[in-house]
């Protein structure tokens, strides 16, 4: 993969120099079935289907066509605006009026206002016991367990305005509002949670979305206007977690990062909203490097991406917040445009010989190139 990746870089640019990167990227909008196409996330579930989140409800892609009806419990009239995949490969839905949805073994369960108080839901969570933390914006935390008894706990979080939230690998929980990212500890007893304090280093600003990191204790933190975070540490206590500001390192200090995807292969994805989706390696140190960027440019619907998902094939998916989604699919082929009018040739065919590259495309041509050249020659 990665010699044939190598190759294509020169290849497709023949017969002259690399210019911008662009992709293959197809879209679904109302044309191909999609309810609505401004969408707020993705999910995928055990048996593959892909769902999205529409201002006009879920709808669930087979690979080929879209539905909007499920068995089970009538879905919420509201906006689903979150999602959550469980240990136990269940997803839960969450709603603007506080209802929560569970799809298991293709049916729905929804439970109302008679479990749930009317107030967003803004994150899922799960605990080291397997219980089901539902994180509502004003009205608290609702726990639920493996019989779905709801425990609602209004404190310690009242008062504030929370956007999101994640379990820690010492389960504690990192809770992001609107003045920056806070630490509730689990002090054990009738006090199930406890807040201890704010996060140094990521500003008093709106969190927009948090992710586990690849290591133990890292923890990637998207903001509104101030760009993307990457924090570390354990425990109760904030000032044993560090902060160092990535975007400052890569063009994205006051930007507003929507969401953040670490995929299997170790690649960070990030919706820098407004300009595109890059994506990074990370180092062993946890630092970010060979940023590549996503643009309408390169073949991105538009500029505006609200979730990023990667399904089980290996594709990336873009929810959008007005043109639909889109899937840039795992190929081993790179493309890439050129610095003229030239058409880009197809590439069909590749082979090595000793220090020489060849390459056959659709239209007849082959091309030849020795190890380390930056220009191909046209052999017929």
């Amino acid at each position: 993969m990665k010699k044939t990746l190598f190759l294509l870089l020169f290849f497709c640019s023949i017969p002259i120099f690399l210019q911008g990167q662009s992709f293959q990227i197809m879209r679904y909008g109302i044309n191909e079935g999609l309810c609505h196409e401004s969408t707020y996330f993705l999910n995928q579930d055990a048996n593959g289907y892909i769902w999205v989140s529409t201002t006009q409800g879920l709808c669930r892609l087979d690979g080929k066509s879209f539905m909007t009806a499920f068995p089970g419990d009538p879905l919420p009239v509201s906006v689903s605006s979150v999602s959550f995949k469980d240990s136990r490969n269940r997803i839960w839905f969450g709603f603007t009026d506080g209802e929560v949805a569970l799809l298991q073994e293709n049916n729905f369960r929804v439970f109302g206002q008679a479990e749930t108080i009317a107030s967003a839901i803004v994150g899922f969570g799960e605990d080291r016991e397997g219980n089901i933390l539902v994180m509502t914006q004003q009205k608290g935390l609702y726990v639920i367990d493996r019989n779905f008894k709801f425990d609602h706990l209004p404190e310690p979080f009242s008062g504030l305005f929370v956007s999101d939230f994640i379990v820690t690998d010492d389960n504690t929980l990192l809770v992001g509002g609107f003045n920056g990212l806070m630490l509730f500890s689990t002090p054990g007893g009738p006090e199930r949670y406890r807040q201890t304090g704010r996060i140094e280093g990521v500003p008093m600003t709106r969190v927009r979305d948090i992710t586990k990191g690849l290591t133990p204790g890292s923890y990637w933190v998207g903001t509104e206007d101030e760009g993307l975070f990457r924090v570390s540490g354990f425990g109760n206590n904030p000032e044993m977690y560090s902060v160092i500001n990535e975007g400052v390192l890569h063009g994205m200090e006051y930007n507003s990062i929507y969401s953040i995807m670490i995929d299997d292969a170790g690649f960070l994805w990030v919706s820098d909203y407004g300009v595109g989706v890059s994506r990074f390696s990370i180092s062993n140190d946890g630092s970010l490097s060979e940023q590549t960027k996503i643009t309408v440019e390169g073949g991105l619907p538009e500029q505006y991406i609200k979730d990023i998902l990667k399904d089980d094939e290996g594709n990336i998916w873009f929810a959008t917040q007005s043109k639909g989604i889109a899937i840039l699919r795992d190929q081993a082929f790179t493309f890439y445009n050129v610095s003229d009018e030239t058409d880009i040739p197809e590439v069909t065919a590749l082979s090595v010989s000793g220090e020489y590259h060849w390459c056959g495309t659709r239209d007849g041509k082959v091309f030849l190139m020795g190890e380390g050249d930056v220009e191909a020659e046209l052999v017929f």
